[in-house]
């Protein structure tokens, strides 16, 4: 079925964005390289990788200062990082599934995750 939208091979898969981290960049050219990526989902893959660079940003952070900390007024409250880390996640899960990497692989021996 053709929907008119390109996809991309592996000759010409589209490099991965300059903002993303070497992990992240790497993930990007495995995906692009083992799954049929159309135009349309490069916003997904980049909104997904970029949601995971954050995550792991957060985590770090999270465990270097804590989750809570002390307002200028000495008052106990969420570290900021808390609700990036939360928010973060639901970005990645959400575009996880609208590349489809949810569904059952067709052959029980092959992973659907690239990146595995």
């Amino acid at each position: 079925m053709t929907t008119g939208v390109p996809l991309y091979q592996a000759a010409q898969s589209p490099d991965p964005p300059e903002h993303l981290s070497e992990t992240s960049k790497e993930r990007w050219r495995k995906i692009v390289a083992e799954c049929v990526i159309d135009s349309a989902a490069i916003p997904i893959l980049t909104s997904y990788l970029t949601a995971l660079d954050r995550v792991e940003e957060a985590r770090r952070e999270i465990a270097r200062i804590g989750p809570l900390i002390k307002d200028r007024f000495g008052v106990v409250k969420a570290n900021p990082w808390v609700a990036i880390e939360r928010d973060s996640t639901l970005i990645m899960h959400r575009a996880f599934r609208l590349l489809g990497f949810d569904q059952e692989p067709r052959d029980s021996k092959q992973s659907r995750l690239p990146f595995e």
